[in-house]
């Protein structure tokens, strides 16, 4: 009695395999290429603006005019400003400004340079830097940038316009 006990138990479960069906799904997915358009965006909103240098006789070696926003009321000497210690006494140069934008609160990865350049006399110094950002919830983070500018070889300066360049990129991380 207790084998035809199992044999019914064991019955109804084979039966059932017999009866499972089985279907194939599709799932469809969307796909939108942008590999050809730019999604962060580098927009110079203001440009670096150096004020007029002026190089004189009484020029000394180390005097600078610096790119920062404020008024060049100080030398490189920590004096007061004067044409023997500063190319731009009292007078303010200005910063770069830029706007980043992209997608809203990804993080990035930004970074400024400039190889060491020398023009008539004149270095060109740019602070640079190399860091993870993260953009505001509207998608936008703001940068300045300025430099300072120092007369190594007076005797080197000609009356002209200077040209100096830096870089500046920018990706997702």
């Amino acid at each position: 009695m207790k084998t035809l006990h199992f044999v019914s138990r064991t019955l109804p479960v084979f039966m059932l395999s017999f009866a499972t069906t089985a279907d194939v799904y599709t799932v469809e997915v969307a796909l939108t290429s942008t590999r050809d358009v730019t999604l962060l965006n580098i927009a110079e909103t203001s440009p670096m603006v150096a004020p007029e240098l002026v190089v004189s006789k009484d020029t000394i070696p180390g005097a600078n005019c610096v790119i920062n926003d404020e008024t060049n009321a100080l030398g490189y000497d920590g004096r007061e400003a004067f044409p023997a210690n500063s190319l731009c006494p009292l007078q303010t140069g200005n910063k770069a400004q830029f706007q980043i934008s992209g997608f809203a609160n990804a993080y990035f990865h930004a970074k400024a340079y400039a190889d060491q350049q020398v023009e008539s006399g004149i270095q060109f110094d740019f602070a640079g830097f190399d860091d993870t950002y993260r953009l505001s919830g509207s998608g936008t983070y703001d940068f300045t940038m300025g430099a300072v500018l120092t007369s190594i070889d007076p005797d080197a300066a000609a009356s002209g316009v200077l040209a100096f360049t830096y870089n500046f990129e920018a990706y997702y991380q």
